[in-house]
């Protein structure tokens, strides 16, 4: 995953970025904390984004906007060669929750691609 702040234009062929799941941020934030407080909104994000990227063959998806309490922004996105990534950390978080539905959709979309 990569964070582009503000004057990124790159996501020109999706709807508006600033229509994204926006997370407020402390300065120097712990990432770990973080992702251990978001953690299932954040899997949810990743996996309907690459699922959205791989239907419409998209080279990269923006999944979510971070607003820093010092004014700055950003955008959270997920380039293709870290599809495969991803999709397995989203699988054993799934597998962890029981929810096998997901689990096999994800198998699915690693198979084909």
């Amino acid at each position: 995953m990569k964070i582009e702040y503000d004057n990124y234009s790159g996501f020109s062929q999706f709807d508006d970025v600033s229509s994204l799941p926006v997370f407020i941020l402390e300065i120097g934030f712990d990432a770990v904390a973080f992702y251990d407080k978001h953690k299932l909104d954040i899997v949810n994000l990743m996996y309907n984004g690459v699922t959205k990227a791989i239907d419409n063959d998209f080279l990269e998806i923006p999944i979510c906007r971070l607003h820093f309490l010092d004014g700055r922004r950003a955008t959270l996105s997920i380039s293709r060669d870290n599809f495969d990534n991803i999709l397995n950390k989203c699988l054993v978080t799934f597998e962890e929750l029981e929810e096998y539905e997901k689990c096999n959709e994800i198998v699915k979309l690693l198979k084909i691609k």
